[in-house]
């Protein structure tokens, strides 16, 4: 098994910065494993189509009413110069808040409501990984189970997220009033580090949850292999954001994780015994 993404090579070997690129380079997997079968196709493009009208949706809404909440708020012009720069200053910046706050509220919603369709592209991916489909889901009850497990799980997350990133912010704060230099760089790194482990587990997590992978042991893939996830999550965080390229976090992050089961760094319960990294490449 090897292609253009490096199959056949053991992402989870070498030093940490190793890893650290290997993480990246298989972030960028899914630009093609999405085209690999038609289930991809079919599942990622329906996740893109639904995520997509929900961010235009989000954003029409948030136009429409920018104008209006920002002019109710602000106060009358002055006639002076400096009231007149005040005045505008203060009007760009509740724009920003108000479109900061249209871009985290579309995301907390969105993520949820896509989540079940973002488990059909994880399981489609893994099936084409392995080449040997299995049954996730063996009854109708146990998919609606499934479906409503998934949305509550990716509500939590988004929660977890806003939590840690409103904690760093905190800190930054803080310990901006001490040491403001070092606060900042401290800051962002533990910013960028911690969403970049966010969207590495979150992407990854509908793989683990199609094989009913309890959570320590995913939380335990994030404790062995930190440099990989944090490469994967530098530019999955990124993608992220992009409507059109978010689930295809999902697809390289399954492949990942197909592939780390493949080397035994991980396990996916309902693969045992689909390990291929002995077999000759494809």
């Amino acid at each position: 098994m090897t292609d253009a993404a490096g199959d056949a090579v053991d992402p989870g070997r070498g030093s940490v910065v190793t890893q650290a690129w290997a993480g990246v380079r298989a972030a960028l997997a899914g630009f093609s494993w999405c085209f690999r079968s038609r289930s991809i196709a079919v599942w990622t493009g329906a996740a893109v189509l639904i995520y997509v009208t929900l961010w235009s949706v989000a954003m029409y809404v948030a136009a429409s009413w920018d104008d209006r909440l920002v002019h109710a708020v602000m106060w009358p012009r002055g006639t002076a110069w400096w009231e007149s720069a005040a005045y505008e200053i203060a009007k760009s910046a509740l724009y920003f808040v108000f479109w900061l706050a249209a871009v985290v509220m579309t995301f907390v919603v969105a993520l949820p409501i896509v989540s079940p369709v973002f488990a059909f592209v994880a399981e489609a991916t893994e099936n084409e990984y392995f080449q040997d489909p299995i049954a996730h889901r063996s009854s109708v009850s146990e998919l609606l189970k499934e479906l409503l497990h998934s949305v509550v799980r990716s509500a939590a997350l988004v929660a977890l997220h806003l939590s840690g990133a409103i904690a760093i912010w905190v800190f930054g704060l803080l310990a901006g009033l001490l040491f403001p230099p070092a606060a900042t760089l401290i800051g962002v790194a533990l910013g960028g580090g911690w969403s970049a482990a966010w969207i590495a587990m979150a992407a990854a997590s509908y793989a683990f949850e199609n094989n009913r992978t309890p959570a320590r042991r995913q939380l335990a893939l994030l404790n062995a292999k930190p440099g990989l996830l944090l490469g994967f999550g530098a530019v999955a965080q990124f993608m992220a954001w992009i409507p059109f390229f978010a689930p295809l976090t999902v697809v390289s992050a399954t492949v990942l994780l197909c592939r780390l089961h493949d080397f035994g760094h991980v396990e996916l319960p309902l693969r045992r015994g689909h390990q291929y990294n002995s077999a000759p490449p494809a």
